[in-house]
């Protein structure tokens, strides 16, 4: 081989090597911005999941709020109907 046919071979090796870099380079930051990405729907994900377990919570308390009213609407419906009924009691003696 001469001189100028190695520097050629020793040129396109490079070459190919330089290219091989640039190629894994681009796949790394492909990676780190999927990495990224991903980050962020787990973080978002996240943040769903709170809003979800607010709402039930909401839910839950609403429904036990709507539970106490109607138990207090219960209650005085019951003296309601005892003081009519010591009322008619009183109107009849």
């Amino acid at each position: 081989m001469t001189f100028e046919e190695i520097q050629k071979t020793l040129e396109t090796m490079l070459t190919v090597q330089r290219e091989l870099q640039e190629t894994q380079i681009k796949q790394q930051e492909t990676q780190i911005k999927q990495s990224e990405e991903i980050k962020d729907m787990i973080e978002q994900g996240k943040e769903q999941d709170r809003r979800i377990q607010q709402l039930i919570g909401y839910s839950i308390t609403q429904a036990g709020d709507v539970l106490d009213v109607q138990m207090s609407l219960r209650d005085i419906y019951t003296r309601l109907s005892k003081l009519e009924d010591q009322q008619s009691n009183e109107d009849s003696d």
